[in-house]
């Protein structure tokens, strides 16, 4: 049992051993002005290792470092959780895990690291819950490393956004990590303007920064808010999306990254009720759009959604229109199935989005 008070030190915790706080900004662990590296060489508020199994709660990690950026004894983690160590976290805060001033710093400013990408080591774990991290320079949470996992669960993850001028992401389970991210908030994480990185909306060029990142079999992804990102989810490989709200994100609510194969199209075309049947066959689950079921929605319902309320750009160009008909008639066609326009109107709003796409003299 920890009293209420603030405590400015570095805790490294190498024994199994539970810690009881006061209350979440009753206890408070801070970072002194002087850190000092930890057993990796970097600095930390909090580390566990040496395969201990740790339990936390209600109590705050607090930064920020005083060091700036380049200086020795810059704030690498508010709290790191080596291989073999386990750490329970509850009804717990981290929060201001920055440099002084805030600004973007290579490997610093991580609230919550977990594990190590280094081929073959070891696996960590963490499990959150009713927990904030907040207003972090670089990543809320970060689990790293086959076989290491998570239980992220009713936690809010906030980053400083678009006013704390670094590129932040919110929760991140990579290099073979997996576990669950459920009934979290998460919000603020973008990458401001004027960075090095080429940050922006072409997914396909530039960087975006998310709420959730995630690639790998064995993770599951469910009832979140994502609210205020780049992007709301970037995925690679997971075993369930579902129940995840996406909310006033800069670019894109859901990205889908994988090699050529691994069914970024079949998702696309399964949503839009489009995979050919035969040979294909939507054969469990379920596909909802605004609370409503699309795998049993009548055709006639889907040629109302396809188009007006879901677009989708396939990826071969060169079959995309039928070069019996001009463009303008494709285009006219779809206006009319989900519009009240007048055919000059709809005449006139397809030669407009030839403009907008840099065709000379459409209406020639």
């Amino acid at each position: 049992q920890v009293l209420a008070g603030t405590y400015t030190e570095q805790i490294a915790i190498s024994k199994n051993l539970t810690i009881v706080g006061a209350g979440m900004d009753a206890t408070i662990i801070r970072a002194p002005e002087t850190l000092v590296p930890n057993s990796l060489g970097f600095p930390s508020i909090v580390e566990v290792h040496n395969g201990a199994k740790v339990s936390m709660s209600r109590l705050t990690v607090s930064g920020p470092g005083a060091a700036a950026c380049g200086e020795d004894g810059v704030l690498r983690w508010g709290i790191r959780v080596h291989p073999q160590a386990h750490l329970d976290l509850g009804f717990a805060a981290v929060r201001d895990i920055q440099n002084t001033p805030m600004a973007p710093c290579p490997r610093s400013g991580t609230a919550i690291s977990v594990g190590t990408s280094a081929p073959g080591g070891p696996p960590a774990s963490l499990s959150i819950h009713d927990s904030e991290v907040t207003d972090y320079q670089s990543v809320g949470i970060i689990v790293l490393g086959a076989g290491s996992w998570a239980d992220i669960v009713h936690n809010t993850v906030s980053g400083p956004g678009h006013a704390g001028g670094v590129p932040t992401d919110g929760i991140e389970l990579v290099a073979g990590a997996v576990g669950t991210i459920a009934h979290n908030t998460v919000s603020g994480n973008i990458c401001p303007d004027g960075m090095p990185e080429d940050c922006g909306p072409d997914f396909f060029t530039q960087v975006q920064h998310a709420g959730i990142g995630a690639g790998g079999p064995g993770i599951v992804i469910t009832h979140n808010l994502l609210i205020g990102n780049q992007m709301g989810l970037f995925l690679a490989e997971v075993d369930e999306i579902s129940q995840n709200v996406m909310v006033d994100n800069d670019y894109f609510g859901l990205g889908l990254v994988g090699e050529s194969g691994s069914g970024k199209s079949v998702t696309a075309l399964s949503i839009m009720r489009l995979i050919p049947d035969p040979p294909g066959k939507i054969v469990a689950g379920s596909i909802k759009y605004k609370g409503e079921e699309l795998l049993h929605a009548p055709w006639e319902r889907m040629r109302q959604i396809r188009g007006g309320e879901i677009g989708m750009i396939f990826q071969e160009p060169m079959t995309s229109l039928n070069p019996v008909f001009t463009i303008g008639m494709q285009l006219i066609e779809a206006i009319d199935a989900h519009s009240k326009m007048s055919r000059k109107e709809a005449h006139d709003h397809a030669a407009h989005m030839l403009e907008l796409v840099g065709i000379p003299n459409p209406v020639a």
